[in-house]
């Protein structure tokens, strides 16, 4: 009889214990859903300050859910005792208050206080998950007690129960409670190993659902935070290194002019001379206008702003009009600049400005890297649809491992290096005669003295 009432009671405290278990286990899966989503919703209000349409609709997808498990939590109350009226009609409040953040105007303080906010209901979302999960397990530890208690005669059978709650029940709940405790240290954690019944089996997958995507969270934030490092690094060094580079550039044609104007003032502004400084100082101000031209129309190319006016031109006049506008620069240099074999005419279709500029800034960089005395040649032809533009120095020339790179921004030949100058001249023609349908190509001479740069556009059929 003793033995009937013990297992009756037994039986009495199983189904006690079994719907305060599914209680508890309700109320925990439903915080650790909540944690998750609201960790989804910092997640989404932290990437950017204006969310995109598609932004929103995500933030708005996610609200909803986390308000319905809000109404599913409402539905439980009383039957646990974890958890008092107050609890949950703060946590309303909250999320009523998200709510009304992210429906409104998402500017940059709402998003700063939406963020704050979510980040304070998902901090207490996973403390009630862990608090569950302690319930739980305290739950199961008085089963234990109660079990001692009822089976003291019958030795064999009660340890056999007691290993069997303990490898089955006790050691997954308290292995989730020391993920939960580790969890909220902000402790990395590997997955639990899914073991026990299929309450607490469930509970375990939930928990290593809701610790995967934290830590993935974390790690995309980690991610875009070296990446916006990166780029503020990759600008810095872009910034310093265009400093040097015009500093460089300019510093030769403002000596120059200078020079021409002092020797004005001691002549003392005699007609020739005169004559001759301010030609001079004109030259110079021409190519640093040129460069200025050539820098700020390559920075706007590489953000997308600078734009190209495409009508019927004559590549061949435009040519001529970049030798005539660059022969003063190279008289001043001592270099003989010459026009070749030219057309007539090679039509085109493109950008009048944009082709001189390419043009000009090639014969520049051929006139810089050219030594007094020397000749530079320009010339064109036109080579099976093909309009060709060639510009040939006597310079020093490069390598045929650096002919590949010239055309990049800021790089320079070993020779380049030894002139100065801001390598940007051919980068800038490289992207007009790309955004022409074009293509531009150096070749060494022979020997390895000189280059010959051409600008190759399709001939207008």
């Amino acid at each position: 009889m003793t033995l009937v009432l013990l297992w009756a009671g037994l039986a009495l405290a199983l189904v006690d214990m079994q719907r305060t278990t599914a209680a508890i286990e309700a109320r925990a899966a439903i915080a650790n859903r909540q944690a998750l989503l609201v960790t989804q919703i910092e997640t989404l209000l932290a990437r950017q300050t204006a969310p995109s349409q598609r932004a929103s609709l995500a933030l708005q997808a996610r609200l909803k859910a986390y308000l319905a498990t809000l109404a599913a939590e409402r539905a439980m109350s009383g039957h646990d005792l974890m958890f008092s009226p107050a609890d949950d009609a703060r946590e309303a409040a909250n999320a009523a208050e998200l709510a009304g953040l992210i429906n409104g105007p998402l500017d940059p303080p709402s998003l700063e206080q939406a963020s704050t906010l979510a980040s304070s209901i998902a901090n207490r979302e996973l403390a009630e998950a862990q608090t569950a999960a302690g319930a739980l397990q305290d739950a199961w530890q008085r089963l234990i007690l109660l079990l001692w208690l009822a089976m003291a005669g019958l030795a064999v059978i009660s340890t056999a129960v007691g290993l069997l709650v303990w490898r089955h029940i006790v050691k997954p709940l308290r292995a989730l409670a020391g993920a939960v405790d580790a969890v909220a240290r902000g402790a990395g954690l590997a997955p639990l190993r899914l073991e026990g019944p299929d309450e607490i089996h469930r509970l375990i997958g939930g928990f290593n659902h809701m610790a995967a995507n934290v830590d993935a969270q974390a790690a995309r934030r980690t991610a875009a935070l070296e990446a916006a490092l990166s780029r503020l690094a990759d600008i810095e060094s872009r910034r310093r290194l265009f400093l040097s580079k015009i500093g460089h550039e300019l510093r030769t044609p403002l000596t120059v002019m200078r020079a021409e104007a002092e020797l004005a003032l001691r002549s003392g502004s005699s007609g020739p001379v005169l004559h001759d400084a301010l030609g001079s100082i004109i030259d110079s101000g021409s190519f640093m206008q040129r460069r200025l031209d050539d820098l700020l129309a390559l920075a706007r190319a590489e953000s997308g702003a600078l734009g190209l006016i495409m009508a019927p031109n004559d590549l061949a006049a435009i040519a001529r009009d970049a030798v005539r506008r660059t022969a003063s620069y190279a008289r001043l240099a001592m270099i003989d600049l010459e026009i070749g074999s030219l057309p007539a005419h090679l039509p085109v279709i493109g950008d009048a400005d944009r082709l001189f500029q390419a043009i000009a800034a090639v014969i520049d960089n051929s006139l810089k890297f050219s030594p007094p005395g020397a000749a530079v040649l320009v010339s064109g032809a036109a080579e099976a649809g093909w309009a060709v533009i060639s510009v040939a120095d006597q310079g020093p020339g490069v390598t045929e491992d650096e002919i590949a790179a010239i055309f990049e921004p800021y790089v320079q030949g070993e020779a380049g290096r030894s002139h100065g100058g801001s390598g940007l001249g051919l980068a800038l023609a490289r992207w007009i005669a790309d955004a022409h349908g074009g293509s531009i190509s150096a070749q060494a001479g022979h020997g390895g003295e000189g280059l010959c740069v051409s600008i190759r556009l399709p001939l207008k059929g």
